[in-house]
């Protein structure tokens, strides 16, 4: 028994000496960390004060050397804003110039609208305009790019927005004036933003002959933009397309009529009135000099 007693008390002192010695390991490593790490980051303290206070040469350079880094960065960032708001107030007259353009027209009402979707998220030759019928956009009025270029009608109305369908929309046949040859033909829709016309081989036919659609009021469509004429055919193939791409669109002009199947009369009309116009620009006020201007000028000259 007392064997055995003196056995047990060997351990318990051992574990205790363990358990002791684990504490003061655990309450001493910290402090000797600390005191390495002190030691370790103390030439890095000290080079950092001396670069940040000392005046000797070379920190007063890094100093200065720093201090224009973040000036060039603030320059930098100033041009950048100043490019950016040059850049905002060219998109914004680009766009008046735009507007200007689209509603300069004649006898005839026209809505300004902006182009939100458009190919490859629509169908091709099929656009979405952000005005509806709240603004005044009825079905079937046509829809124009610029001035007078006429590139399809409104096939559907909702409140607040509208889809164009496209005259180049494959299978939409449509009658047209071509100047040059001065011939009715018909056109059809290719798609992808491109309208054929067919005739004869015997017409002139050529690039830059201007087309119209006689069947809308001021409807100039565009020019021929490739002739294909193989001598074999009897017949020759004329492609015409918007003068912008569709992915470039950005506002059209929608009529406040729907379009109405004109008579042969009226179409005839409608050409010569357009023949008779094709020179006409709409120049502004103050830049056209006509007689009225002239003899102001005159008398401004002679006042001077």
């Amino acid at each position: 028994m007392n064997s055995r007693q003196v056995s047990r008390t060997k351990i318990l002192v051992r574990y205790v000496v363990i358990v002791a010695g684990i504490i003061i390991l655990g309450l001493a490593v910290p402090k000797v960390f600390s005191f390495i790490g002190e030691v370790a980051l103390s030439p890095y303290h000290t080079a950092r004060q001396w670069v940040l206070n000392s005046g000797s040469s070379l920190p007063q350079y890094l100093r200065d050397r720093s201090v224009l880094i973040e000036q060039i960065e603030d320059l930098k960032k100033e041009v950048a804003t100043e490019k950016g708001t040059e850049l905002s107030m060219r998109k914004l007259i680009n766009e008046n110039a735009s507007l200007r353009e689209l509603l300069a027209t004649d006898g005839s009402d026209r809505i300004a609208a902006r182009v939100i979707a458009r190919p490859n998220s629509l169908p091709y030759d099929l656009i979405q305009i952000d005005q509806g019928s709240k603004d005044g956009i009825v079905r079937l009025a046509p829809v124009f790019l610029g001035r007078d270029q006429v590139i399809g009608y409104i096939t559907h109305v909702s409140r607040e927005y509208s889809f164009v369908q496209l005259v180049t929309t494959p299978g939409f046949a449509s009658t047209v004036f071509i100047v040059g040859p001065d011939i009715y033909t018909n056109a059809e829709g290719m798609g992808g933003g491109v309208m054929r016309v067919r005739v004869p081989q015997g017409v002139s036919l050529k690039k830059g002959n201007l087309v119209l659609l006689p069947a809308v009021n001021s409807g100039v469509y565009g020019e021929i933009i490739s002739v294909e004429a193989i001598p074999t055919q009897p017949q020759q193939y004329g492609y015409l397309s918007p003068n912008i791409p569709l992915q470039s669109m950005r506002y059209v002009a929608v009529g406040t009529e729907p379009i109405v199947t004109p008579t042969f009369e009226e179409v005839q009309n409608v050409i010569t009135s357009k023949l008779e116009s094709l020179f006409v620009v709409v120049v502004p006020e103050d830049q056209l000099v006509d007689e009225t201007s002239t003899s102001s000028a005159t008398s401004t000259e002679e006042n001077e």
